[in-house]
């Protein structure tokens, strides 16, 4: 973008467009892993009825932390509050929200939250943000979802949680690199649910983008 703006080249973006779509998908991952959808599926197909073995847990009633309420976070935390969720939320630079309860640390937010989506943007500050120390502060058994950016997780820390059960499950659309290397510790680690960083691929946001380039290029005529 400073490149553009030194040439003189302005740089715009649609960032309205993709907020639902992304947040469809951080609910979609959030109702699958304590719904055990995946086993389920893949039992059907190997044979196995395993209507005993897999048990569920509800989103309802639970507490949802959200890591930024931009906009993707704030069409997410309406999505929580219709399944009965309650909805809490750290961001540095928004101190209140229609939806959510907004709180002063993100420490808070670990300690209260069951579930936590991730929504921050990549900068010095989010870049390895939840690491072992912050995994530390969550509630044991915590399920985390991120549809944001790979590099706020420090990954071997994550892994690590996960294998101890500190961290519940980890379900994510996004990764350190498109596609992830051979080597990431994710790709085989426990109680992983994994896409391929699809959040802002719906049929209905590809359009959406497209109409508002277009309208973005008709101001400028």
């Amino acid at each position: 973008k400073e490149a553009c703006k030194a040439k003189g080249i302005e740089v715009m973006n649609t960032p309205k467009a993709s907020s639902v779509a992304v947040a469809e998908l951080a609910m979609a991952l959030m109702l699958a892993v304590p719904n055990r959808l995946i086993a389920a599926h893949n039992g059907m197909k190997e044979g196995k009825f395993l209507k005993k073995e897999l048990k569920r847990t509800e989103l309802y009633q639970k507490t949802l932390g959200l890591l930024g309420i931009g906009l993707i976070g704030t069409e997410v935390a309406k999505r929580a509050k219709a399944f009965g969720m309650k909805v809490v939320a750290y961001d540095p630079f928004v101190k209140a929200n229609e939806v959510a309860e907004i709180k002063a640390t993100v420490d808070e937010v670990f300690k209260e939250a069951d579930y936590i989506s991730i929504h921050t943007p990549l900068t010095d500050q989010t870049k390895g943000m939840l690491d072992k120390d912050a995994f530390a502060k969550m509630k044991k058994g915590v399920i985390i979802v991120n549809t944001g950016r790979g590099k706020v997780i420090m990954e071997q820390d994550l892994v690590d949680a996960l294998a101890s059960g500190q961290v519940g499950a980890y379900a994510t659309d996004v990764w350190t690199s498109d596609p992830p290397p051979a080597d990431c510790p994710l790709l085989t680690a426990p109680n992983v649910l994994m896409t391929p960083h699809i959040g802002a691929s719906s049929k209905e946001n590809l359009l959406r983008i497209g109409d508002i380039v277009v309208e973005i290029l008709e101001k400028r005529k």
